[in-house]
């Protein structure tokens, strides 16, 4: 502010004319020291001006100064309140996130979790959401994720059927986990396994790495370990480790499957179970041929095809009714 408009200021303010935004910006000059010199001779200069007016400098220059304290803004009860307010409104938006969070997670398994179902002769390949694939076989169901594993935890639930897992390890080594019928759980880090689920049985066949099954028993939960090239079975609250057969396997690969040293009466059964149909040999000899090969397994009818093809016997299909003469 130029030196004209503060002597004006100044003038009006001897005169007892000053508004309080005057008083203000004059209570921010005399701030400086160096302006409180000009204050006087602003003063002096006033009183030639007026010289009716009978003026002692220092007094009016007391008077300048309670006038000025007395214009300060005191702090009451009413402004303290807006504080006050404003704590609350953010002690209830703290308290608003912590229940929504608390909400989100009771609540993750309705919203964040899928079924997914592999139909009859079908085979399903699902990517799941920290990379881990599972391939799903005729008529299985896998609960898995549909956005995101929770932070501490990596869970899937195989409800039936036959799934292929391989699974991503982690540098935070969280654990991976199936869960399935029976209060059974399969643990792993990274690793390839099987799972096959039935009315009768489940089986874990482990191809590399390694895996625990959580299994209950009388005293708690019992623990079992497998190392690749090993399989394991439980029923009825019994289980047994075993060698995977060299023998006798049907691997099941995409809408195919690789037969090794495979009696035709079980692949009768495999085929019952992936398709859900009934399948009777009418001569018990044609039920100990053995097979080996490639089927496809891309639709039954093909299926059936190919095993009258490469056996040589008569196969007639009503409906779910399969017949091998």
């Amino acid at each position: 502010m130029n030196s004209s408009n503060i002597r004006q200021l100044l003038f009006n303010h001897f005169e007892g004319r000053s508004t309080p935004l005057q008083i203000e910006i004059l209570k921010k000059w005399l701030a400086v020291p160096a302006n409180q010199e000009l204050y006087y001779n602003y003063l002096q200069e006033w009183e030639r001006l007026n010289p009716l007016v009978v003026t002692e400098s220092p007094a009016a220059y007391r008077r300048f100064l309670e006038k000025r304290e007395n214009s300060l803004p005191v702090a009451g009860p009413e402004e303290e309140k807006p504080r006050r307010i404003g704590m609350i409104s953010y002690l209830a938006a703290g308290c608003l996130a912590i229940v929504l969070c608390s909400l989100a997670y009771l609540t993750h398994p309705h919203w964040n979790r899928r079924t997914v179902v592999a139909g009859a002769g079908e085979t399903l390949s699902l990517r799941l959401p920290d990379s881990s694939r599972v391939v799903l076989h005729a008529n299985a169901s896998l609960v898995a994720p549909r956005f995101n594993f929770l932070p501490f935890d990596r869970k899937v639930k195989l409800l039936s059927g036959e799934a292929e897992f391989s699974v991503v390890r982690r540098s935070d080594h969280r654990q991976f986990t199936v869960e399935l019928a029976d209060s059974l759980r399969i643990r792993v880090l990274g690793t390839e396994f099987t799972v096959r689920q039935s009315s009768r049985a489940t089986r874990v066949k482990l191809d590399e790495g390694r895996v625990v099954l959580d299994y209950p028993d009388g005293s708690g939960t019992g623990k079992a370990s497998l190392i690749p090239g090993e399989q394991i079975v439980y029923w009825h609250d019994t289980f047994r480790v075993q060698k995977i057969p060299p023998n006798g396997v049907i691997d099941g690969k995409e809408k195919e499957w690789v037969l090794t040293d495979v009696p035709l009466e079980k692949l009768a059964k495999k085929i019952e179970q992936e398709f859900n149909v009934k399948i009777l040999i009418a001569d018990p000899k044609h039920g100990t041929l053995i097979l080996n090969g490639i089927v496809p397994t891309g639709s039954l009818d093909l299926l059936l095809e190919s095993l009258a093809a490469t056996l040589d016997l008569e196969i007639s299909r009503d409906g779910s009714q399969i017949r091998i003469m």
